[in-house]
């Protein structure tokens, strides 16, 4: 409980942080700011999903380039239309 304590502590702290900074940073430097921080955002979701993909993988989950255009011709064709 004690470093649960602790990170939350540390969290806090670098919340105070950059919302002291933000409050520091012109407008020009804020829309700069904004960018970067959002595309490292994008990257680290990208990153969490694809570790998810990895951790979740089982074999079969994936089609080759023949197998998914089977797959098209099969869904594709009259008799499994709706």
């Amino acid at each position: 409980m004690h470093s649960l304590n602790m990170h939350s502590l540390n969290l806090h702290s670098l919340r105070d942080r950059a919302h002291h900074l933000i409050n520091t940073l012109t407008d020009e430097e804020l829309e700069v700011m904004w960018t970067v921080m959002q595309t490292h955002y994008y990257d680290l979701y990208m990153l969490g999903e694809i570790q998810s993909a990895k951790e979740n993988f089982k074999p079969g989950d994936l089609l080759t380039h023949e197998g998914a255009i089977d797959l098209l011709k099969m869904l594709r064709s009259p008799q499994n239309t709706l």
